[in-house]
């Protein structure tokens, strides 16, 4: 079971590819070419010195965002001695956009679990204007359009990294809005699937480990028949 729903995930991965690949792609003239600041805000909210030295917060940090998702376990820290780099303000609806090594694609949506949070200067933090769909401007930046732009920023870098100007310039296509609303629910349900395997390979694993575990101590016995029967 755990190595068909290894494969499973396997294929929803190819899936996503593709139609990333299918829908994204700008075909006849319905798209646009615009720059990312076009689109949306970039860093709109940060802390600054006005902030009491007492305020508390849960801190994304780079590494609290993979595969897509912000980490469910986040440190706690007030701001009089909080990482310099805590310093962006989010809120539910925002897009973490990882500006250090972006070619990793360390990107996340922010929902209202994580919408009191305060994020690294090394996110750049984009809240999407209204007239474009968020779920849209999220997947795009997984698109072979973004990516080859990103590889060219970071070349030849020891430090690989852009900063918020070479964000907002950032091309994208973009279709009318109805199409951008379609298109972000499409890749959203192959993101709801790819999630739905995960949890499912996970209590795989756990019930996998439970039964190892009363096999090898004696609280479970198999009870042998005779030969060939089962």
């Amino acid at each position: 079971a755990i190595a068909i729903t290894e494969r499973l995930i396997e294929l929803n991965e190819k899936q996503k590819l593709a139609l990333l690949q299918q829908l994204l792609s700008p075909s006849g003239g319905s798209f646009k070419k615009l720059k990312l600041k076009g689109m949306a805000f970039v860093n709109q909210r940060s802390l600054d010195s006005t902030t009491p030295s007492t305020y508390s917060f849960r801190y994304i940090s780079l590494s609290d965002v993979q595969d897509g998702r912000i980490a469910s376990h986040l440190e706690r820290h007030v701001f009089s001695s909080a990482p310099s780099r805590a310093q962006r303000k989010v809120v539910s609806g925002d897009i973490l956009m990882s500006t250090v090594r972006p070619n990793l694609l360390g990107f996340a949506r922010v929902g209202d679990a994580d919408a009191d949070c305060i994020a690294s200067t090394g996110f750049a933090v984009l809240t999407t204007k209204p007239e474009f769909d968020r779920d849209y401007l999220y997947h795009y930046l997984y698109s072979e359009h973004i990516i080859g732009q990103l590889n060219a920023l970071v070349v030849g870098s020891n430090y690989p990294a852009i900063n918020p100007s070479d964000v907002e310039s950032l091309a994208v296509y973009c279709p009318p809005f109805d199409s951008q609303k379609k298109i972000g629910k499409i890749l959203n349900n192959c993101d709801a699937r790819r999630d739905g395997l995960h949890n499912q390979r996970r209590l795989l694993i756990a019930e996998k480990d439970a039964l190892i575990q009363q096999l090898l101590t004696g609280r479970r016995r198999v009870k042998l028949t005779s030969e060939g029967a089962r």
